[in-house]
Formats: C-alpha cells, sequence, structure tokens
C-alpha cells in the first residue's frame, strides 16, 4: 500500500503528560535523555560536556585507540579507549558544505531546523575518514517535513491536509497526501520553488474526511487561526480570480486546474496522481484560501560505512579496529530518503545500536555474536 504507515513509532510520552511537550516546556523528547543519562551514570559513565572530539588516536592500518578533543579552557586532552571508540555526533545538516555535496536539494527547503543549533557538522565524517575510514555506500537520505516553525500557526497547513497544491504556473504538481518525502521532494523541485494549498470554506468537512477521529480536536480554534494566518502564510479571496492575483499566478491556467481537480471527488478517483478519495476535495464554496507548502530539513543522513557489526569500515569493506558508528553517524541504513512509512525510526535505531554496541563491547564480543 502506497501510503500505509505502520504504527511503530517511539513514543517519549510519560503516563501523566500529552502532546509533545512536558509542564516545564521542554520536549517529551528529554524524558529518554534523561533516564538514559541517569542510568548511565547509576552503572559509572562519566560525562565531559562542551567538549570537542577533533580527532582520532589511531588510523585504519593501526587500530582505533582514542580521541583528542578540545575543552571549554581551549586546551586539548587525549582520552584514551579500552574497548573501542564509538562515533555518535549525529547527522551533517549543519555544515553547508556537505549540504552542497552531499544533498544540494536541502537548499531549496524553507528551513534548516537541525538541533542543537551549532552541533551536528559532520564530525563523525571528518574524524573517521582522515582515519582512513569510507562514506556509507548508499545515497545521502535528507529527512524533510512539511512545516516550519512559523507554519504551526493553523492545522489547515499541508502538514496535517490533504488539499489541491499548485506551483507558480498555476498547475497541480503532485499527490498532496501529507506524507513526505513524496510531498516534500516535490515541492523542492516546484518552478520558482513555490507552491501553495488551496481549500475552499467547507474545510471543516473535509477535515472529518481526512481525520475522522481526530478531526474535532484538530478544528478546535481554526476559524480564528485561519484569519490570524491571513498575510503572513494563508491568503484569502472571495474569487479565484482574485486568489490568483494575489500569488501571482495565471488565473485562467489555475481555474482550469481547480475545474479538473473538483471533477475528481464525483467520480471517486483521482486520475491524474491517484490519491485516495477519502482524501480529495472541492473548491467550489467561498471564500477561497491559499497556503505556503513549506519545507524544512531535519537532518541529513550520510554516515560512515559500518558492517554489521557497526563497526567502521575502509572502502573496501575491511573494519577498522577499535572504530564504531550509531545514530545519523552511521551510514548503510537509509538511502535517498528517509521512509516515513516507519515513523521514529531515526530514533529507534540511534537507541537499538547504542544499546548493541555497548554491550557488545563491555563482553568484548561484536553485534552478531551478542543478539
Amino acid at each position: 500500500e502506497r501510503w500505509r504507515i505502520y504504527p511503530d513509532a517511539v513514543s517519549f510520552v510519560t503516563g501523566d503528560e500529552t502532546g509533545s511537550n512536558r509542564a516545564d516546556g521542554k520536549s517529551v523528547n528529554w524524558n529518554l535523555g534523561e533516564s538514559l543519562n541517569k542510568s548511565s551514570l547509576d552503572n559509572g559513565a562519566e560525562y565531559f560536556f562542551n567538549t570537542h572530539a577533533e580527532q582520532l588516536v589511531g588510523d585504519a592500518a593501526s587500530g582505533i585507540s582514542g580521541v583528542i578533543a578540545r575543552g571549554e579552557d581551549g586546551n586539548y586532552t587525549q582520552y584514551n579507549a579500552s574497548k573501542g571508540v564509538i562515533l555518535a555526533t549525529g547527522d551533517n545538516c549543519g555544515n553547508q558544505e556537505m549540504i552542497d555535496a552531499f544533498a544540494p536539494i536541502c537548499n531549496r527547503a524553507d528551513s534548516n531546523v537541525y538541533a542543537p543549533a551549532g552541533g551536528n557538522t559532520g564530525d563523525a565524517l571528518l574524524m573517521g575518514c582522515w582515519a582512513g575510514a569510507s562514506i556509507s555506500k548508499s545515497p545521502p537520505a535528507p529527512m524533510v517535513h512539511q512545516f516550519t516553525f512559523d507554519s504551526f500557526n493553523t492545522n489547515l497547513s499541508s502538514f496535517y491536509m490533504c488539499w489541491l497544491a499548485v506551483d507558480t504556473y498555476g498547475d497541480r504538481y503532485g499527490a498532496e497526501m501529507p506524507f513526505e518525502p513524496y510531498l516534500t521532494n516535490a515541492r523542492m523541485n516546484t518552478p520558482d520553488n513555490v507552491a501553495w494549498s488551496i481549500f475552499d470554506s467547507d474545510y471543516a468537512q473535509y477535515m472529518q474526511n481526512q481525520w475522522p477521529t481526530k478531526y474535532e480536536k484538530l478544528l478546535e480554534g481554526q476559524t480564528e487561526a485561519l484569519e490570524a494566518a491571513i498575510g503572513k502564510n494563508v491568503w484569502k479571496a472571495d474569487t479565484l480570480d482574485d486568489l490568483a492575483n494575489q500569488l501571482g499566478i495565471p488565473a485562467d491556467r489555475f481555474k482550469a486546474t481547480v475545474d479538473r481537480y473538483n471533477s475528481m471527488l464525483p467520480q471517486g478517483e483521482d486520475i491524474d496522481f491517484s490519491v485516495p478519495p477519502r482524501f480529495l476535495s472541492e473548491v467550489k464554496t467561498a471564500p477561497f484560501y491559499a497556503i505556503s507548502n513549506v519545507c524544512s530539513v531535519l537532518v541529513l543522513i550520510h554516515g560512515l560505512h559500518v558492517n554489521d557489526d557497526s563497526q567502521v569500515c575502509t572502502e573496501d569493506d575491511t573494519p577498522i579496529q577499535g572504530l564504531f558508528a550509531v545514530g545519523n553517524a552511521q551510514g548503510d541504513f537509509f538511502g535517498i530518503d528517509y521512509p516515513v512509512h516507519c515513523p521514529g525510526i531515526s530514533h529507534g535505531r540511534s537507541v537499538t545500536f547504542g544499546q548493541l554496541v555497548g554491550e557488545a563491547l563491555a563482553k568484548d564480543t561484536v553485534i552478531t555474536q551478542t543478539v
């Protein structure tokens, strides 16, 4: 099924929390981080914060025996590893040169929201390659979602809703399911790198069709939110001609696109892009609305070449003794796109391989001999 999403997402919400933020304003992701931090400290772990790893000790021929890091005071310290060095420095979205080299399509997104700001600069790739490691054999996989932080001013955006999407020519350019990478890749390939979702004043009816178990919650406050967003990322007009004029797109071509789209719901079939009938709508009842279709890059996944044991390897697939990579520093897992069919798989693989590598090193073995 092209549009099926499998319910395997990682949830960090505790029993007394709802939504994505805790009462203290922090993301619920902090729950997992704090739990793991406490467990590791209880078991003898030691942390050195604000300490930037800059170079591995050793190379592919001799093996890796430690890392050299720069502290807050600017001084360098060599940390020696008794069992191995695990690279877990995140992805490369904070490194513009890597974006340009690996996935320039990311430059067409409306924002780059990697976290933490100033991090995710591809340090694992740099340190690993300097030591003789190879980069992932699979293509880079940008993780791009259809939102920006300032687009959450209404639940009627393409992050939630499947509306008619048009480009700067007034043409429909792809399937509008709120489902990256289909939607985001299409948007980032539109002429002039802009696009809009079009809907009419019957949006509540279509929201109920698309979100039958959640629409009441999504609809709360949307009348006020929609009006407040006009002039920001939302346009409103009493006629399609006026809406086209506000967007700066050809009115005749736009109206022809609307007419063709409106014919599909009564037929019960999207003859152009196969959007399921439940997610089709019509644009007939004034006033009419347009909302910007936007994209944000969360991570650019293109890590180090690894084997089944998460050991970092050379170009000829030889494992480098004492060097491992987990999380988004680990390559050979995703290729081309991040698959939202399996939500939470990025967090999931980070937690899973992190634990497996840690357990294997603690037992002086490798993953494939411990699972």
